[in-house]
């Protein structure tokens, strides 16, 4: 064996030639794009999340199902609606009714199986005994957390809603399956202060996806083992598994056109990957978080079309559908922020492509000399593929203090109410989407309160009308 000795480097030269690589890339690298190294968490934190106890339901929801368990005549089916409008009762009921029936796991679709599985009484003690997230909460975990309860809410909605027409699975399953699918993350939102830099980057333009993948990395084994203990549907499960995922090619073929105009052997795969179920979560997930940014952006615009050439139909039927959507959540969640229907009606098809809601950057260490760029192009299944917008916010931009620290370049206070930073604008409103958001401020329109249905419809299809 031949040993050959390297001769030793004088430490303070290689610190200079360290210097100078970092100088050279940190010149190199886009603007306001940070990411953690490759083990951003490490297994002391993941056990955390793990540890987390029965996450906490809406505070409303507590108070609405008091009053609705005082019926004594009350069945499964009357309540199952008011229980699916908190996701996170849902998921509690759904990690019950799988440890105690295993084999039951492929039979429930909904509230109602969970419910007559466990009981009434079982339902009675998980309304007293979880914890409770406040509508007026300052906690910033808490605001998030809330923030991503409602978006899952509307998804949701918009998958049961488009699966009724798509005619693949129930539209009941699609629902259930469709609100619990971001389940994994909601922990993570609550407990970890750096897992909100997802927001972060939805808030710069990434995918969901990409975002996600810029926080935690490629590596999925920590997801699927919180996927399994969470006891997630089927078809929710499916979501986090990148194999069931289309090709970036198969994303642009059916954002270009809709796959029944193309020629059989060309169409004919995009329609039969059109029929899978976890098409319609993904869609409908990577939608709603959208809409929360940035309702008239062109991602918004760019998934209302796939999920128009999806459909079969023409888009501003879709349009029509999704608006009507919004306002039916928005009312039901007693917010208009997760939604995005604050956006929607306050900003216009001109307005800057960088307006929306702005999440800052949370700081939980000193800042490293040189932050690691992100990839413009990472490998994953995504329709666009583009590098994100980094041009100045608009005037109409909205920043939201979510966080312990300020954004790069937002200049914003961590923890301050949403509020538009437009002059003079008309509604003020806090994270959690206080009853002063329900007024209107649109050009030509007085003030109006959204309680009557009839002025909410013809919101809707004012609204629907603008370009």
């Amino acid at each position: 064996h031949v040993v050959i000795q390297l001769p030793k480097v004088n430490p303070v030269i290689l610190s200079i030639v360290k210097d100078m690589t970092l100088s050279y890339t940190n010149a190199d690298m886009k603007p306001n794009l940070r990411q953690y190294s490759e083990s951003p968490f490490n297994r002391q934190q993941q056990d955390t999340v793990f540890a987390v106890g029965p996450l906490p339901i809406l505070e409303e929801t507590r108070t609405r199902l008091h009053a609705r368990l005082r019926d004594r005549q009350i069945t499964f089916n009357d309540l199952a609606p008011e229980v699916e409008r908190d996701p996170a009762l849902c998921l509690q009921l759904q990690r019950l009714a799988v440890e105690q029936n295993p084999d039951c796991l492929e039979q429930i679709s909904g509230a109602a199986n969970c419910l007559s599985l466990l009981g009434m009484q079982e339902l009675v003690r998980l309304v007293k005994q979880l914890p409770v997230i406040t509508t007026d909460t300052l906690d910033e975990g808490e605001q998030a957390y809330r923030t991503a309860l409602q978006n899952a809410a509307l998804a949701g909605r918009l998958a049961a809603l488009w699966t009724q027409q798509k005619g693949n699975i129930s539209p009941h399953y699609a629902h259930w399956a469709t609100m619990l699918a971001a389940a994994p993350l909601w922990p993570w939102l609550l407990s970890v202060p750096p897992a909100r830099n997802w927001l972060y980057y939805l808030s710069l333009g990434l995918e969901p996806w990409q975002a996600l993948q810029a926080i935690w990395g490629k590596d999925l084994k920590p997801w699927q083992r919180l996927v399994t203990h969470m006891h997630l549907p089927p078809l929710a499960r499916e979501v986090w598994n990148p194999r069931k995922h289309p090709t970036p090619q198969q994303w642009q073929a059916l954002r270009r056109c809709d796959p029944r105009d193309l020629p059989a052997q060309t169409g004919r795969p995009l329609i039969h990957l059109g029929q899978q179920p976890v098409m319609t979560t993904l869609l409908c997930c990577h939608l709603a978080w959208h809409l929360h940014i940035h309702p008239r952006s062109q991602r918004s615009t760019r998934w209302l079309t796939l999920i128009s050439h999806w459909l079969g139909k023409p888009e501003s039927m879709v349009t029509n559908q999704l608006r009507e959507t919004l306002l039916d959540v928005s009312q039901q969640q007693g917010s208009a922020f997760a939604t995005g229907l604050h956006q929607l009606l306050h900003t216009t098809a001109h307005d800057h492509p960088a307006a929306g809601i702005k999440y800052p950057w949370v700081e939980t260490r000193p800042a490293p000399a040189v932050a690691t760029p992100v990839a413009a192009t990472p490998d994953m299944s995504t329709p666009d593929m583009s590098t994100p917008d980094m041009s100045t916010p608009a005037a109409s931009a909205i920043v939201i203090g979510i966080g312990s620290g300020a954004s790069p370049g937002s200049g914003s206070r961590a923890g301050s109410p949403i509020s538009p930073t437009q002059p003079g604008s008309p509604a003020t409103t806090h994270a959690t989407g206080c009853p002063q958001f329900w007024r209107l401020a649109q050009p030509g329109l007085q003030p109006a309160p959204w309680h009557p249905a009839g002025v909410v419809r013809a919101i809707c299809r004012l609204v629907a009308a603008q370009p």
